[in-house]
Parts: C-alpha cells; sequence; structure tokens
C-alpha cells in the first residue's frame, strides 16, 4: 500500500453532531412493566445521581424507541479538554459540548447516517437508539473534578466536572431496565464516541450476556503522544473504566501511547463471538489536529494510524477496519466521522462499499480490511 505522508497544513475544523430533540411523551417499550416511549421520537431522559456536565450542570441522554428487538447504543463525539487552553474556552477554541445543558443538545430530527430511521437502507432504522449524550471532555472515561490554571496569563482558573463514566454508567443502568433480552446490539460512536464504544464494550457485554453485540469504532484511532499520556488523560482518573476490562494487565504509569491498542486486543480476546472495528479516513483533518495539540507531528499521524491498525489486526483475530481516502482538501484533510453522515449510504473504497460492510458488521461477520491503495475518491 502506497501511504503519501505530505500534508500541507492542518486546519483545526471539528466537527459535530447537530441534535433536534422532541419533546418526551409515551410509546410500547421492550418491557411491558416499564413506562411506555412514544415511537418515532427522540426522548430526553436525566438520569440524576452522580451524572454531570462538565460545569456541573444537569446531564442528560436521548432515546429514540424501535420497533425491533435490537439496540444500537451510540456514544456521541465532541472533542476532548485536558488543560487551561483546552477547557477554559471550548467554544472559541475547541468546541462546545462540554458546557451543554440538557436544554443546549439541538437534535436529531432530520439528521443524516444512521439517525435516518426513514431511510430504507439503514441497517438500524428498526432498531431502539440509545444515545449517550458528551458534555465531559474526558472520552466517556473520566472520573474527577479537575481545577485548571492559566500558568501563562491572568486567566481565571476553571474547574471541570470529568464525569464521563458516571454518564455512561447511568445510561447503561437504563439500558438494562429497558431491555430484559436484546437480540443483538451495535455499539458505536464518532469521534470522543468512538472511544466510548470500545472502552464499555466489555461491560456492555457483562450486562447483556446473551445478546449477539458487535462495534465501530468510528474516527477515534487512539495516537497520542507521550505528553498527553502523563499530564493530559492522567487529569481525568480513568482507572475506574479500565478496570472494567479486566485482561489489560498492569498498564503502568503513566499510561502507555498505545493504550487503544491495547483496548481492542484484550476486548477482542475476552469475547471473540464480537467482532471489534475501527472506520477512520487516511488523512482526518480532527484527528490530525487532536494529535498536533498533544505534541505530536502531524506528518506521522497517518502512518502511525496505520500502524496501529495493522499491531491490533495481528493478534486479534474479530478485528476488522475500513480505511477511506476521499474529499481530501489540502488545509483540513479527509473528513471525520462516516455514522453521522449520508455518506455512509454511498462511499465506496477499492470497490467495497461502506454500506456492505457495516451490513457484515450487523451480522456478527469479519469482513475483510479495507484501505485504499491509491489516492483515488470516493461517489
Amino acid at each position: 500500500m502506497t501511504r503519501s505522508l505530505v500534508l500541507r497544513g492542518m486546519a483545526a475544523s471539528l466537527l459535530m453532531l447537530m441534535f433536534v430533540v422532541t419533546s418526551c411523551r409515551t410509546a410500547e417499550r421492550p418491557r411491558p412493566d416499564l413506562p411506555e416511549l412514544e415511537p418515532g421520537v427522540w426522548h430526553q431522559l436525566a438520569p440524576g445521581g452522580d451524572t454531570a456536565c462538565a460545569n456541573g450542570s444537569e446531564y442528560s441522554f436521548f432515546v429514540y424507541p424501535g420497533t425491533v428487538n435490537k439496540l444500537v447504543i451510540d456514544f456521541m463525539g465532541g472533542g476532548a479538554c485536558w488543560d487551561y487552553e483546552t477547557c477554559s474556552n471550548p467554544a472559541g477554541f475547541y468546541f462546545d459540548r462540554i458546557w451543554a445543558t440538557p436544554e443546549g443538545f439541538p437534535g436529531i430530527e432530520g439528521f443524516p447516517g444512521i439517525y435516518d430511521h426513514a431511510n430504507p437502507a439503514n441497517p438500524f432504522r428498526d432498531w431502539y437508539h440509545l444515545f449517550i449524550s458528551y458534555c465531559s471532555g474526558d472520552l466517556h472515561a473520566g472520573d474527577a473534578r479537575h481545577r485548571y490554571s492559566d500558568d501563562t496569563g491572568p486567566g481565571e482558573d476553571v474547574t471541570i466536572e470529568h464525569r464521563g463514566a458516571a454518564n455512561a454508567a447511568a445510561a447503561l443502568d437504563w439500558a438494562v431496565e429497558e431491555f430484559e433480552a436484546p437480540e443483538s446490539i451495535f455499539v458505536t460512536g464518532c469521534s470522543a464516541g468512538s472511544y466510548g464504544s470500545i472502552l464499555w464494550l466489555n461491560e456492555i457485554a457483562r450486562l447483556f450476556s446473551d445478546a449477539s453485540i458487535n462495534q465501530l469504532g468510528d474516527s477515534g484511532a487512539g495516537i497520542t503522544t507521550e505528553s498527553f499520556a502523563s499530564t493530559g488523560i492522567a487529569r481525568w482518573n480513568i482507572d475506574g473504566t479500565l478496570a472494567r476490562i479486566p485482561d489489560l494487565g498492569d498498564l503502568g504509569d503513566p499510561l502507555p501511547t498505545d493504550l487503544l491498542q491495547r483496548v481492542y486486543r484484550a476486548v477482542g480476546r475476552s469475547f471473540p463471538e464480537m467482532t471489534v472495528s475501527q472506520y477512520n479516513t487516511l488523512f482526518d483533518g480532527v484527528q490530525i489536529f487532536f494529535y498536533q495539540q498533544m505534541g505530536g507531528d502531524p506528518i506521522l499521524w497517518s502512518g502511525k494510524m496505520l500502524d496501529s491498525l495493522d499491531a491490533i489486526s495481528e493478534v486479534t483475530a474479530n478485528f476488522t477496519s475500513y480505511t477511506a481516502f476521499y474529499d481530501f482538501d489540502p488545509d483540513a484533510g479527509t473528513p471525520h466521522c462516516i455514522i453521522t453522515k449520508d455518506r455512509l449510504y454511498t462511499l465506496e473504497t477499492e470497490g467495497v462499499k461502506f454500506l456492505d460492510w457495516i451490513g457484515d458488521l450487523v451480522q456478527s461477520e469479519v469482513a475483510d480490511r479495507v484501505a485504499p491503495l491509491s489516492g483515488g475518491t470516493s461517489p
């Protein structure tokens, strides 16, 4: 495979999920002993307890009732926050989701990709959809309150509630109450949600041991630097989330830069009947941007991403990946995320349609790995 590592500039462009949430009403649920939710609309649920958004405001997640006993568990994306620069001005510099309140999540009515329940080509059209919202800046994994100070200027300190672990656990608790015995579960997430989809997969498999479960991490390859591992991710306190993956072994302190590789390998070993997978684009502008903010050389990201996929695949028989190359912009790289876009239905790489590839995942088949052999574009 030819790997071009020449990048002529990466702009800081973040893709946000935009959702239009309708009011909570009432409809049929898989468990007849529980209150009903009206089908065909999104419902907003606030679990309370230890959950919180970054600024301490109330956390909520969203549910779209389906018509079959199958469930999509979808972790929302939205960047990350690990120092004063990234946590003090998310709306102006990185992203705005860490400050989101329930009213601040605009919603999903008419949103494309897997959210388009009117599209007959959508493999999840009739499924229940649990959307685990993201407003903690910690990849759905943290359990900490951290005070960030401006070491280089007069900025005011900012305190962040990194409560992604509690938020995700509360949403999954709802799913356990809602579903007595789901037939199939598909776990996914875009960007930051991609990490949530694999970090929580072990726990989801424990909670739903009789279900057929498969996973797709969308645009979260986990390419990090040593400085981020020691002074970034450490501030989130993700030890409790990692402890849910018993086969990880001793990770050391600080955490290794190949942490995500180890997570995929460990989960794959524990559940060989599952398919675990990743989707990325070859020069993903958003992932490269964040890697650069961690102190990494943006020129190296693509090669490291491909090497990481190879390293997982070599020892994980139930792992597969789809790497695309299309719409390359020298200032912004290639696009970020696929499950949130209509391109999901038309993307093709080396003769393999992404829709067919993800269809194999839904059927618990380990589809062949796909990667561009030349710099072509997709329809």
